[in-house]
């Protein structure tokens, strides 16, 4: 995916993205991507407006759907400051499978793929919305995205009727406008105009990565040659600390030698004192 489109690799999350889609065809590579790359590209297709950054104008269409149909909500949760980013993003990010199991995130699935990619809005402000009591409960953002990110108990067919609910009760100028699902055309290549166009902030942010990448490497290269000039340092040293004590020991040597030679000297003089 990442050679496909080379942006999905600026930002994480895109393991959350198609991992269940890669477990889904169990080893069956092409299939995996194949089905990753179509549902980005549909159902992920506001993801990257801010990439690698959350999406800006989808999580405030997200708010805005909230404020419509649950206001008190969407009220409590701007008090206690949980913003869209922290709760809906990783909702979205993950196409809910960081909050389902196997057997439910397969259920939400085919009513997803059984509608336009927008349905999947309605389908989570349904979700939000349903756990509306847990949530005026929560006295901090923390509790609030604990209630919705973790293992969700509800039941996946009350919460698509309330998403149906929902988006008939939407007006028009509520729900933005998302292109129509269009599947991968068959041919020998996957083309490039399936993958979303990269906004200024994108390619600025593209740019930035890779400038401190560089600034990373080169600091890397800075630190290796650093430590094999220690190292070399550190021999250096360690060979002239050997040289020096081996000019010490011959130099005890030869003083030994030369008091020997004087010991033998004084033994062989005469006791008039003259040599013999």
């Amino acid at each position: 995916l990442s050679h496909w489109c080379p942006l999905l690799a600026c930002g994480p999350g895109l393991e959350g993205s198609v991992l269940p889609w890669a477990l889904a065809y169990d080893g069956d590579e092409l299939s995996a991507f194949e089905a990753s790359a179509t549902v980005l590209a549909n159902w992920g297709q506001r993801f990257y407006e801010c990439h690698s950054h959350p999406p800006v104008e989808l999580l405030a269409s997200v708010s805005a759907l909230l404020a419509y149909h649950a206001p008190a909500v969407a009220v409590h949760l701007q008090q206690i400051g949980a913003d869209p980013a922290a709760w809906a993003w990783p909702l979205l990010q993950s196409f809910f499978s960081r909050a389902l199991s196997p057997a439910d995130w397969r259920a939400v699935w085919d009513h997803l793929l059984a509608h336009e990619p927008v349905f999947l809005l309605p389908v989570l402000v349904a979700y939000v919305k349903l756990h509306g009591p847990a949530l005026l409960a929560a006295g901090s953002a923390q509790q609030a995205c604990a209630t919705l990110l973790v293992d969700s108990v509800l039941r996946v067919e009350p919460w698509m009727k309330a998403a149906y609910a929902l988006l008939d009760a939407t007006p028009d100028d509520l729900l933005p406008r998302w292109a129509p699902f269009s599947p991968l055309p068959q041919g020998h290549s996957y083309p490039r105009h399936m993958v979303p166009q990269a906004t200024s902030v994108v390619l600025d942010g593209r740019a930035e990565v890779e400038r401190i990448k560089a600034e990373e490497a080169e600091i890397l290269q800075r630190r290796y040659l650093a430590a094999r000039a220690a190292e070399a340092g550190d021999e250096a040293v360690r060979s002239a600390a050997a040289a020096e004590a081996r000019r010490l020991e011959r130099e005890e040597e030869e003083e030994r030698a030369c008091e020997a030679l004087e010991v033998a000297r004084w033994r062989l003089r005469r006791p008039d004192g003259s040599a013999e």
